[in-house]
């Protein structure tokens, strides 16, 4: 075929191409369905199922109260008044995202969140509760409740209280008059840290505090009430007493440092305290109750390393302070020696 006749034949070709995709592309009928018109993407409280504190009602003693379960969360501070709580939980099942902001307390106020009745799975987290003139964040009489990256500061009493089978996980709690936290049978407390505070943390029967921090404490850096608590890599550092017991509580993997009255405090009876460090303090162990059991722990630098009431049982008692090698010190292998150092 000459070059001629095949440009005209494909340039034909292309004349009835665009026909018949011009046919294909012809524009739909203009006229709207019938009935009324709807919307047709998701509303605004469906992309975000989740309602502002601040447009909640108050009370005559807070100045917002959640009475509905769900999420809320803060879209700015809010400022505390004479005489109220910031926000109250009045239902179970609720979950309150701060946000990054703060609810910071003034002359008289009373507790930045409270629970004022025994309700259930409440969870606060991500913001912080500042300079209350009660507690900070008060869910003591509620159950199955969640504090999370919170920081807690200046407020009159305790700064964090959970009741039974709480859990408060990475909060900082600083310079609260009676207690940092107070955590209730059951609870758990991890990865949290107390500064300036009476009390560090306590915890009742049952509980397990793990991986936290007590520093300058003028009362007890952690202290297990009750029966059946554990604590476990834990530090306490320039507090009056580092760790106190009650009962059939495990205190493992922990050190106190600088306690002026003791480190290690056991008040009474069937505990076991374990692989534990006590430095530069007052007491380094000290044991008043019976029946209890010391196994692999280590002092140093203290008024008296060990102080062990009759009626305990212990490992060894191992001296190798400036020995260098501890091996040819008598007992120093046995599996339960407690070494002074």
């Amino acid at each position: 075929m000459a070059p001629l006749e095949r440009r005209t034949l494909l340039a034909g070709l292309g004349l009835a191409g665009s026909s018949l995709l011009a046919g294909a592309a012809k524009a739909g009928d203009l006229n709207p369905p019938p009935g009324p018109i709807g919307p047709t993407m998701k509303r605004l409280d469906q992309v975000e199922p989740r309602t502002p504190v601040q447009t909640l009602s108050g009370s005559a003693n807070s100045l917002y109260v959640v009475q509905e379960p769900g999420a809320y969360y803060l879209t700015a501070d809010i400022l505390g008044q004479p005489g109220m709580n910031g926000l109250e939980i009045a239902c179970d099942d609720v979950t309150v995202d701060l946000c990054g902001f703060s609810i910071v307390g003034g002359l008289y106020s009373i507790s930045g969140i409270a629970a004022t009745y025994a309700w259930r799975r409440i969870t606060i987290h991500n913001g912080r509760v500042i300079g209350w003139r009660t507690h900070g964040i008060d869910l003591g009489q509620s159950t199955e409740c969640i504090v999370e990256r919170v920081q807690v500061a200046q407020n009159g009493h305790i700064g964090i209280k959970v009741g039974p089978a709480g859990f408060v996980h990475l909060c900082t709690i600083r310079e609260c008059m009676e207690m940092g936290i107070n955590a209730g049978l059951r609870s758990q407390v991890s990865h949290c840290r107390t500064v300036d505070c009476t009390t560090g943390v306590r915890a009742a029967g049952g509980s397990m505090i793990q991986a936290c921090v007590a520093a300058s404490s003028n009362g007890i850096g952690f202290e297990l009430i009750d029966t059946g608590s554990c604590a476990q890599d834990c530090s306490s550092v320039q507090c009056a007493t580092g760790f106190a017991c009650d009962a059939n509580a495990t205190i493992r993997t922990s050190a106190a440092v600088n306690c002026s009255v003791a480190g290690f405090h056991v008040r009474a009876a069937r505990n076991v305290i374990r692989e534990c460090q006590a430095m530069g303090g007052g007491k380094g162990f000290y044991v008043t109750g019976t029946s209890n059991l010391l196994l692999r722990n280590a002092a140093s630098g203290n008024g008296q390393d060990y102080s062990i009431a009759a009626g305990n049982s212990y490992g060894p008692l191992v001296s190798v302070a400036g020995v260098g090698d501890v091996s040819a010190v008598a007992a120093a292998s046995h599996p339960w020696a407690n070494f002074i150092y």
